[in-house]
């Protein structure tokens, strides 16, 4: 199973964390949790969602793609979480995320 994660925030040191996989053929997209981070930097936020994603006993290099907001913490090409998961997994691809656009 590939994994797509995406996360947003919920104020300045929550996120939450959708997971999106397929299953008989059919994109399915599950709410897994609330994430607390002790600070905004990418490589932090990158870590604490691996270890989440390692908690959840999910294997963080089946990761397939990642979608963040355009901030630079999120999708910065070199600090950003995107960078740093793709770091450790370079199949995870970065895609910024419409919602974000909206503001949804």
């Amino acid at each position: 199973m590939n994994l797509l994660l995406t996360a947003s925030y919920i104020n300045i040191l929550t996120y939450f964390t959708l997971l999106t996989y397929a299953k008989d053929d059919t994109a399915v997209e599950r709410f897994v949790g609330f994430v607390d981070v002790h600070d905004t930097t990418g490589a932090v936020i990158a870590e604490t969602i691996w270890n989440f994603v390692d908690d959840l006993g999910l294997d963080a290099m089946l990761i397939r793609g990642q979608g963040y907001d355009g901030a630079s913490n999120m999708s910065g090409y070199f600090r950003g979480i995107a960078a740093q998961i793709q770091s450790m997994n370079p199949l995870a691809l970065y895609t910024h995320c419409c919602c974000s656009i909206w503001s949804l």
